[in-house]
């Protein structure tokens, strides 16, 4: 199994990868270097980084939709059919993954009574801004050319990503109807 196991809890490497690229990360390495003729971080000072550790789910959820991104930006400038094709698969796939996340999101933030109709409701929502999203990106593309619509894009799903780890309530280790509790 590819996972590190840090502070007690399993970690993602992938997240745990995005996660030595954030300022956080940074700020507290620099804010903890020994001097020295070559300035380092000693074994003892790293081992008492506290990494933000969202549960398993949530961390699958942050690297799939940040993979979409980044995946979106190099299609973009894919140099020839291969890497088109390639590069293409891994962002449809990282598409999936992100998008199942958010269909698990969607289904425990409605009360049981209204579960059914308010996950209905969302993918309608979701099938309207589809249909909606086709010829925008044709506009943008046309406008500003192929890279902003993959920026869009890419700013579409870093919107989606915030909106499925940051909003709505933690449901680690409760039931359905603790989370959204049926309605009279």
């Amino acid at each position: 199994m590819n996972v590190l196991l840090l502070i007690d809890r399993l970690i993602d490497p992938a997240f745990f990868y995005f996660v030595c690229q954030s300022d956080f990360y940074w700020c507290h390495i620099f804010g903890e270097q020994i001097q020295a003729t070559i300035q380092n971080v000693s074994a003892e000072r790293y081992s008492e980084l506290i990494v933000p550790c969202p549960p398993p789910v949530e961390q699958t959820a942050v690297t799939a939709f940040l993979l979409t991104a980044v995946f979106g930006l190099l299609w973009a400038n894919a140099g020839s059919e291969a890497m088109v094709l390639a590069i293409g698969f891994g962002m449809i796939f990282f598409i999936q993954l992100a998008g199942n996340s958010s269909q698990i999101f969607i289904s425990e933030v409605f009360p049981t009574n209204a579960r059914a109709s308010g996950f209905g409701l969302c993918q309608a929502a979701g099938r309207v801004g589809a249909f909606v999203a086709i010829p925008s990106f044709l506009w943008i593309q046309q406008g500003f050319g192929l890279t902003a619509v993959f920026v869009v894009i890419a700013v579409i799903v870093a919107i989606a990503a915030v909106a499925v780890t940051q909003i709505g309530p933690e449901a680690k280790g409760l039931a359905l109807d603790e989370i959204a509790p049926p309605t009279a």
